[in-house]
């Protein structure tokens, strides 16, 4: 994956999201690069998971149902407010979501090298993330190992 093609997606991220932020960024970078896997500890806890997210998720259709993640169109978010809007089957996408965390190539080094790179360009102000809480979230990711993290509240 180029680091450009990645920016072209974030751009849209911080487009589409008026509260995105560095938690966000990195979120959607690690989601990238390490798939979902890090969403399922078992099948059962994320089917409870996924069955608890919908219960709280108000049904909303004028949001996009899909966001792309990865460049090459690999990974892929699917928002739960037009989901359930759209009355789809939560089981069908728990298996897919299973099925993709068993089977998505994971890429720590990559992630660490563009996750760098994002760092950089926030520094010389190319991409619309505040440098600081770039670097305050650094800090605390690399201090935990890289570990996956959840949206930010403002998300």
């Amino acid at each position: 994956m180029s680091i450009d093609d990645f920016i072209r997606i974030l751009n849209e991220h911080i487009e589409k999201y008026d509260a995105f932020t560095a938690r966000d960024a990195y979120k959607l970078l690690y989601q990238c690069h390490m798939g979902p896997a890090h969403a399922i500890t078992d099948r059962d806890s994320a089917k409870g998971f996924l069955l608890n997210e919908l219960a709280k998720t108000t049904p909303d259709d004028t949001t996009s149902l899909i966001d792309t993640v990865s460049p090459s169109n690999k990974i892929i978010r699917i928002n739960l407010a037009p989901f359930k809007s759209r009355g789809l089957n939560p089981f069908k996408l728990h298996g897919v979501f299973v099925n993709s965390a068993n089977t998505c190539e994971r890429d720590i080094d990559a992630f660490i090298k563009d996750w760098n790179g994002l760092l950089k360009m926030s520094e010389n102000a190319q991409i619309d993330i505040t440098h600081k809480k770039m670097q305050e979230l650094d800090k605390i990711v690399i201090e935990k190992g890289y570990p996956p993290v959840h949206h930010s509240q403002e998300y």
